[in-house]
């Protein structure tokens, strides 16, 4: 699911905002919660965070740049549920079950 990521309508019109950080690049991952940009309105930092899972596909701003109310900060590549492959470079063997999936404690 495409998704635009704008600037939220809850910031006031009368004062600039500035783009502080861009955290992402186009085509990186995304998870949940994922700090995308940060945004500074008179002092307050407003974070951008990933709603879902996905991909980055266009970043629309730079660090330092000044934008308004309704601008576009990113265009998204959503996934709404977990059934996509898991990557393996983020795979994890060594859990606590060991690398072969056992304990070491049967005999």
């Amino acid at each position: 699911m495409i998704k635009h990521i704008h600037v939220p309508a809850f910031v006031e019109d009368s004062s600039s905002i500035e783009v502080l950080d861009v955290h992402i690049t186009e085509g990186a991952r995304l998870r949940r919660g994922m700090v995308m940009v940060t945004l500074r309105q008179d002092g307050v930092l407003l974070p951008i965070r990933a709603e879902l899972d996905g991909w980055i596909r266009f970043v629309a701003v730079k660090p330092q740049q000044t934008v308004v109310r309704g601008d576009l900060l990113l265009i998204t590549d959503m996934v709404e549920t977990t059934d996509y492959r898991v990557d393996p470079a983020e795979f994890n063997t060594s859990t606590e079950l060991g690398h072969d999936g056992r304990r070491g404690l049967e005999r």
